[in-house]
């Protein structure tokens, strides 16, 4: 008994006496035998359907862009010191992209965090906007899931989603919340 998670670098299983981890360096190869996933020298009782939702995640892993869910013809304001080969990806997906505040509520920020104090004042988004918050990951990133998601919610906005950005990096979702939707000063 235990529990098995997929996340950017491999699969891991939790037991109870035991740690599990096959990464994906390793191999891509899972294969699904009846309700049963075969994963290098992990063998995960998922049920059929659940095993074949895994082997395709493990074979053809989401890219990042696939996880923030952004569309061609967004406009992306990117704040913080931010890769730019990140800015070129959004620019290869049909995105437009600009380091200033637009005149007009965005529909989409990403705000790279390295500093308590960016958290002082977060950029305003549309009622329908995302604001993502990409942070360090680990015991030494200068910020905290906790940090972060505290400085979200004193200006009104709502937790959705997490995504692992990079190796290094994790990504935190936020939006307006429906029920304050047009309510906004």
């Amino acid at each position: 008994m235990g529990k098995a998670v997929i996340d950017e670098e491999g699969v891991v299983f939790h037991g109870k006496d035991e740690r599990v981890v096959v990464r994906f360096v390793d191999t891509r190869e899972a294969v699904v035998e009846g309700d049963w996933l075969i994963f290098g020298p992990l063998e995960l009782e998922l049920g059929a359907k659940q095993a074949t939702k895994w082997a395709k995640a493990i074979a053809t892993p989401k890219s990042v862009l696939e996880k923030l869910g952004v569309k061609s013809g967004q406009t992306a304001v990117l704040l913080g010191e931010y890769p730019h080969e990140f800015e070129d990806d959004l620019r290869k997906k049909g995105l437009i992209t600009t380091n200033r505040p637009t005149r007009s509520l965005p529909e989409l920020v990403f705000l790279f965090l390295t500093s308590s104090k960016q958290l002082t004042r977060l950029p305003p988004i549309s009622d329908t906007g995302v604001l993502w918050m990409i942070r360090g990951k680990g015991k030494t990133a200068p910020i905290t899931e906790a940090q972060s998601r505290a400085a979200a919610l004193a200006a009104g906005l709502a937790d959705v989603k997490v995504i692992s950005f990079s190796p290094t990096h994790s990504g935190e979702k936020y939006v307006v919340p429906v029920q304050s939707r047009g309510k906004r000063g």
